[in-house]
């Protein structure tokens, strides 16, 4: 009884921190994570949570440009179809979707994980997995200035 007082206690907190980081963004970050919602839904229009999970740049051309990872989950998600994972090139303000490079579905629902890095200044590397290396990818894209 105990534990589930605590997972339902954990849960609440959880559900407070998200409505509150939400409240408290930016109106040009709500608009570009509205951007991005519009993006996932041309592949699944149950896509209900966005949220960013990585932004870099290029280090031979910093702040010109971005590369932003986010993902998107349906309310219920039944299939990998309802976790999305996009990458985006922003623009030097970070308010605006410049290109969408890639939207995959997840390779496992809620057990993946995907990144990003430019192991050159004109590649752009999208990489994932699991933690036991299942469904792993690795996609390269052009990176032009």
């Amino acid at each position: 009884m105990r534990v589930v007082r605590l997972c339902v206690a954990g849960w609440i907190v959880i559900a407070m921190c998200l409505s509150a980081s939400r409240a408290a963004a930016s109106p040009a970050t709500l608009a570009l994570l509205a951007q991005i919602h519009r993006v996932f839904a041309k592949t699944n229009p149950r896509i209900a949570q966005v949220h960013m999970i990585d932004v870099i740049d290029d280090a031979s051309s910093p702040g010109h440009r971005y590369a932003a990872l986010a993902t998107g989950v349906a309310r219920s998600p039944a299939g990998t179809r309802d976790e999305l994972f996009g990458v985006f090139v922003l623009d030097s303000t970070l308010t605006r979707i410049e290109k969408t490079i890639e939207v995959l579905p997840s390779g496992r629902l809620l057990d993946y994980m995907v990144s990003i890095s430019f192991p050159s200044a004109d590649t752009l590397l999208v990489s994932g997995g699991t933690a036991d290396g299942a469904a792993a990818l690795r996609h390269a894209h052009a990176w032009s200035r």
